[in-house]
């Protein structure tokens, strides 16, 4: 401040005229005359802040006033050249100041000296706080936005640019005096009444800013510093120091870097200014963003805190849901993001808009581990909202991808802690009819190397989103958003682990990984449970079920119709939401789309999908497999086997939903299955797909028939997941029990389903993708058809044998017999192990 007490008068009257030849202020309140300010008496203006254009303006408002000017000397005795002012925070650096850093100027104590005595003046310390612009949540503007006042603190540019471009909107707020000689009177000393003005003014300040442009959303700068002084941090340190063999100040130091990495910085004005922006992309993008069932949210948050935890299909995920949740009235939540997002100009916004970082792993670093945990049970203490997708990462297969349990772990340990919060999971579903990523999902299936994120890739996708041409929305058509049914985590608790509030909760506790893990799949299964059936859906599932991904017009009209009729008789689950267009829109749906092609002919028009499309249309069809899984099981037996009882249909149907249910996220067990199934079998016989015999029996309707073809579609739904099994298990009975470990069971399995996709279906990478066949066989494993042994390898049960044999009843002898020619494939043609992952397991 020394710098500009060093200008004459007659330069600092120049600079407030030359900066109010564009500034234009609005002074708070209006009736001046309430606060009581006697202008007799001295008078000394406390600013929260350094600042020359602050100074200005209250210079301004002063001679408007009639008051005295702040920039003049004070005149009170032992104070020297002190000017009538002193301020309360300065920022840490220049230019790019970002942190206000309070203080107790030596003006506030040669003030109180000179305030001291009976006979000294009492002196009215007058606060006046200067806001550059509206609140955020009123400004329609994108550069006001942006540039309005927030509670961080602004760097020199920023605060030129806050001057250009919100100048005409300056609130000066006074606010009543305080008496410095009331203070004196309590007999604290002068140097403790100076930091008691100093707290009381601080506190003061807080309050007037609140009102002003909101609440100080952000955490980062009364968080962090309670992170390393809590025990288990310190605790955490403490080992660190001791197992690195460095100082505890060293290992201090890194954990301040992990909580610095971690926090988001929460922002009113960047909350306030993607809402704008996204308001605009969403409407160039998409035809529409549909949201359903938003009151299991809006319920439950009355009186839980929330973790939303969404399926993961896109980056667009959570920008999406946390707008919606915005738009509806709520605070937007804290989102777990990948470290990789942390990018430059990418990174600092989304942290600024509540997302805080995460590493890919925690393994081998106990201190980061403790100061993420730690961070996690603060925000749910402080109540924050909190996001994460349990997924791990985006599907790129469109199915949901096995959860990874370590956010929801340290979530229900953060709620065992303190279970005077409840908690309650609401999960979401998000539906496309087109990705952005979908290009490069297809290449990773492929097996080329996952783009790591960056700042140019970031760009590239914009450009390649804007400079094709065209209505964006004709390309990308409609998102859906579905709320599911939310989790209360406390009753979730009493119905799986019972007694759970007299066990303890540490890392060690036993009794929480298996309640993890059954919290993990209810999550995915209430996501499913909670499925948009989009019209692009319909037209992946009907066409790819075809061998060249043809149909005639006519016959796809009436494939659609079944799909549509099929859902609404057997009833999946009362949250499904399925598309209102009829199968003649759809159709034209796809064409605008550009994703079916039309081939005109004169016995009929035909529909057919291009290579590219097909491919990458198995991503659509496989979002909503789960609802069509036991219908097209169900087709699969009657087709492959000339009569069934229902008594067989149904305990077959059972026999395979053990592995089905756990993969695709079924929602029936295996007793709520049995009357879902016989719901499936009567709703087929109504729509004349499946017809009873004279003995009860169920057989398919003749070959060559409407019903027939109908029949044929359907069952391919699930064919292709069907074989994968057949592959897997028949390798595993082929080569005996203790024969195989897994890696050679994984890459056996995707070998000889890659040679069988080349060979009988249609050459999709998903269909023999190293991911999709591990996730498989750790089902199998968890659910008790195999076990390892100490040597490592898989020994199986005789109801792995069973499922194998009930298999051979739903797939054709054709297959079945390429797939038993391969599965006695040498061990020693296998690739040698991979010497580096094996060290790392």
């Amino acid at each position: 401040m020394k710098r500009w007490l060093g200008l004459d008068s007659i330069f600092l009257f120049l600079l407030r005229k030359f900066l109010f030849l564009w500034v234009r202020t609005h002074r708070l309140p209006q009736d001046f005359s309430t606060l009581g300010i006697d202008p007799k008496r001295p008078i000394v203006y406390a600013l929260q802040d350094k600042s020359l254009s602050n100074l200005l303006v209250v210079e301004h408002e002063c001679a408007r006033l009639g008051l005295p000017p702040p920039s003049r000397p004070s005149g009170l005795r032992g104070t020297g050249a002190d000017r009538a002012f002193f301020c309360l925070t300065k920022n840490d650096g220049f230019f790019l100041g970002r942190y206000r850093v309070p203080y107790i100027s030596k003006r506030v104590e040669r003030l109180m000296t000179a305030c001291a005595g009976d006979k000294s003046p009492d002196v009215q310390v007058v606060p006046v706080s200067v806001y550059w612009g509206r609140r955020p949540d009123r400004e329609k503007s994108l550069f006001r936005i942006l540039l309005s006042d927030t509670w961080s603190a602004q760097g020199f540019l920023k605060k030129i640019l806050m001057v250009v471009f919100n100048g005409r909107q300056t609130f000066v707020q006074f606010s009543q005096p305080v008496s410095v000689k009331e203070l004196l009177a309590e007999d604290l000393g002068e140097e403790r009444t100076a930091r008691k003005l100093g707290r009381v003014l601080r506190v003061h300040f807080r309050r007037e800013r609140e009102a002003m442009i909101g609440p100080d959303l952000s955490h980062r700068r009364t968080l962090v510093d309670t992170l390393i002084g809590s025990p288990a941090v310190k605790d955490a340190i403490a080992a660190d120091a001791k197992e690195k063999n460095r100082t505890v100040e060293e290992s201090t130091e890194a954990a301040w870097e992990y909580a610095n990495e971690i926090a988001s910085d929460y922002s009113h004005t960047v909350i306030r200014f993607l809402e704008v922006v996204l308001s605009w992309l969403w409407e160039k993008l998409y035809a529409g963003v549909e949201v359903n069932h938003i009151e299991n949210l809006t319920t439950v948050a009355r009186t839980h805190e929330i973790v939303y935890v969404p399926c993961h299909r896109s980056h667009i995920d959570y920008l999406l849901l946390s707008y919606i949740i915005y738009k509806n009235g709520m605070v937007p939540p804290h989102i777990a993001a990948g470290i990789n997002l942390n990018m430059p100009v990418v990174g600092p916004i989304l942290r600024r808009g509540g997302a805080f970082f995460m590493r890919r792993t925690f393994k081998g670093n106990p201190l980061y581990s403790a100061v993420f945990y730690e961070y996690l049970h603060s925000m749910f203490a402080r109540g924050f909202a909190v996001e994460y997708f349990i997924e791990g990462g985006r599907s790129r297969t469109g199915r949901l991808l096995q959860p990874r349990t370590g956010m929801l772990a340290m979530t229900m340990r953060s709620f065992l802690r303190d279970t005077s919060r409840p908690i309650a999971f609401v999960p979401v579903y998000i539906g496309y009819e087109r990705v952005l990523e979908s290009g490069s999902y297809v290449e990773e299936l492929h097996g080329k190397q996952k783009k790591k994120e960056s700042l140019g890739g970031f760009f590239e996708t914009v450009v390649r989103l804007f400079g094709r041409g065209g209505k964006l929305s004709d390309r990308f058509g409609k998102v859906h958003l579905n709320f599911g049914t939310p989790i209360d985590l406390a009753q979730f608790l009493d119905t799986y682990a019972e007694g759970w509030r007299d066990k303890g909760y540490g890392e060690d506790a036993e009794w929480l990984p298996p309640v993890v893990e059954k919290l993990a799949r209810n999550i995915n299964r209430r996501i499913n449970d909670a499925a948009d059936v989009n019209p692009i859906n319909l037209l992946s599932l009907a066409l790819l079920a075809t061998p060249k991904r043809v149909m005639d017009e006519e016959t796809l009209l009436q494939q659609l119709a079944l799909y549509k009729r099929l859902l609404a008789d057997i009833g999946y689950h009362p949250l499904l939401t399925v598309t209102d267009m009829t199968p003649e829109e759809m159709i034209a749906y796809g064409e605008k789309m550009k994703i079916l092609q039309r081939y005109k002919h004169g016995l009929g028009d035909l529909l057919w999908l291009d290579d590219a499309a097909s491919v990458t249309l198995t991503y659509f069809r496989n979002n909503v497999l789960h609802l069509f899984a036991l219908p097209s099981l169900v087709a699969n037996l009657v087709l492959q086997n000339r009569a069934l009882t229902r008594e067989q249909l149904v305990g077959l149907v059972r026999m395979i939903n053990i592995p089905l249910r756990p993969e695709l996220f079924l929602h029936h067990g295996q007793r709520s299955v049995i009357p879902y199934i016989d719901q499936v079998i009567e709703s087929l016989v109504v729509l004349g797909l499946i017809e009873q015999n004279e003995d009860g029996r169920f057989e398919a309707p003749a070959t060559g028939t409407l019903e027939h073809a109908q029949l044929q579609v359907l069952a391919q739904g699930i064919r292709e997941t069907l074989e994968r099994y057949y592959i897997v298990i028949s390798l595993l009975i082929t080569h005996g029990s203790g024969t195989l470990d897994e890696e050679q069971l994984q890459k056996l399995s995707q070998l000889v389903a890659q040679r069988t996709a080349i060979l009988y279906t249609f050459n999709s990478p998903e269909y023999f993708d190293a991911q999709v066949i591990k996730r498989f066989i750790r089902t199998m494993k968890r659910e008790g058809l195999f076990r390892t042994n100490e040597a490592g390898k898989i020994e199986f049960s005789e109801q792995l044998v069973q499922i194998d044999a009930d298999t051979r009843r739903i797939l054709s002898a054709d297959i079945r017999r390429n797939i038993a020619q391969n599965t006695k494939m040498d061990l020693s043609a296998l690739p040698a192990p991979d010497s580096k992952r094996k060290k790392r397991s």
